[in-house]
C-alpha cells in the first residue's frame, strides 16, 4: 500500500469536474468550510486522474457526482452530496432534510435536471 492509498483510508473522496464552473464553485465552497481538510477533493479533469484506477466508470463520472466515502462506498447523484455534507460540520444539518423521502424525491428530480 502506498502513502496515497494509505491516506485514502477512511477518507472521503470527492470526485468532481474542474471544467464545470458550477461544480468548481461548489468545491471551492466546501474547501473553505470546517472539516474540509479531512475530505480529498480529486478533479477528474486532471491529466494525472485516472479513473479505471479508482474503479470508477470513465464515462459515468462524468456525468454525475461521485463521493467515495470513508467506508469505500461510493455514493453518487444526490447520495453524493449527502456523503459530503456528512463530513461537514456547518452543513450536517441537511443530511436528515436531504434524506426525508418526499424532499429526497424532488432532489433527485432536480439534479437528474440539472445534470443532463
Amino acid at each position: 500500500m502506498n502513502a496515497l492509498d494509505f491516506k485514502k483510508l477512511n477518507t472521503t473522496t470527492v470526485y468532481y469536474d474542474g471544467l464545470c464552473y458550477v461544480c468548481s464553485r461548489e468545491i471551492e465552497h466546501y474547501r473553505r468550510l470546517s472539516g474540509a481538510d479531512k475530505i480529498i477533493f480529486q478533479d477528474i479533469t486532471a491529466a494525472e486522474f485516472h479513473p479505471d484506477s479508482e474503479g470508477l466508470d470513465p464515462v459515468a463520472i462524468h456525468k454525475v457526482m461521485h463521493v467515495r466515502d470513508g467506508s469505500g462506498k461510493l455514493r453518487t447523484g444526490v447520495d453524493a452530496f449527502i456523503a459530503i455534507w456528512s463530513e461537514l460540520p456547518a452543513l450536517r444539518f441537511l443530511v436528515p432534510i436531504a434524506k426525508f423521502s418526499p424532499v429526497n424525491l424532488i432532489l433527485r428530480l432536480l439534479y437528474r435536471v440539472f445534470a443532463a
